[in-house]
């Protein structure tokens, strides 16, 4: 994030079209890193821009699967989890739920490579009319300056878990 790549537009799961002038949409992951690697500077290469960039909605939120609606009880009761709604490796309308940005973009890449993701825990969500949404609700902790604002989503196919989604960011 913020290098020369990130300031011309090319992000996760951008699409590698050209190597100097020569196709590289159907050359094997390893030919094309070799060839960045190993050809003469300045190299000129064409990317076509990520969907992740484009339409999704991703970021960092607060998390907490429990019975019930109300949050935890206490700030340590919440995990930070990245989120990407849609994206690079999923469809639109699927909510995905990862420990981290880094590990996000790791299975982009894994699945751009065609590697498996064996051992790679995050969780999906095929969101859709069923499940039920509470409002935004407000709740104060002990010693946060802050309130966190949460709502909860209810997975129709969950019989006593819903999900608390919050942030700490005043202007929600």
């Amino acid at each position: 994030e913020g290098g020369a790549a990130a300031q011309k537009g090319v992000a996760v799961g951008s699409r590698l079209l050209l190597i100097n002038g020569q196709d590289a949409t159907a050359l094997p992951y390893a030919r094309c890193l070799e060839m960045v690697k190993s050809l003469p500077r300045p190299l000129h290469l064409v990317f076509e821009k990520s969907m992740a960039a484009c339409d999704s909605a991703k970021g960092w939120v607060l998390v907490k699967k429990s019975a019930g609606s109300g949050p935890p009880s206490s700030m340590a009761g919440w995990q930070r989890m990245f989120f990407v709604v849609g994206g690079a490796v999923a469809k639109r309308h699927v909510l995905q739920l990862y420990s981290s940005k880094a590990q996000y973009e790791d299975i982009v890449v894994r699945m751009f490579q065609g590697q498996p993701l064996t051992g790679m825990k995050y969780k999906a969500y095929a969101l859709s009319g069923t499940f039920k949404c509470s409002a935004i609700q407000s709740k104060v902790y002990k010693g946060e300056h802050q309130p966190v604002k949460y709502f909860a989503l209810r997975n129709p196919y969950s019989r006593t878990k819903t999900m608390k989604f919050a942030s700490q960011n005043p202007s929600i």
